[in-house]
């Protein structure tokens, strides 16, 4: 069963993730875990994109969870 929620929001964190890196990206599975995790907890979306800004300033992070 597709949780149209969890698509959403996945999709948004890749395209972000692939505009900062400049190529595409796709999350890991560990990735895409802790993304489903965020979005059962009710992290809205941008706290998790602000979140990545603020890691691509360090440095490109190399997972979501360094987020």
């Amino acid at each position: 069963m597709r949780d149209p929620a969890l698509e959403a929001f996945v999709v948004a964190i890749e395209r972000h993730l692939s505009a900062r890196r400049g190529r595409e990206h796709t999350l890991s599975p560990p990735d895409f875990a802790l993304a489903r995790e965020w979005l059962a907890a009710g992290v809205p979306l941008a706290g998790v994109l602000a979140a990545i800004d603020q890691a691509f300033e360090k440095g490109a992070p190399a997972s979501l969870g360094a987020c």
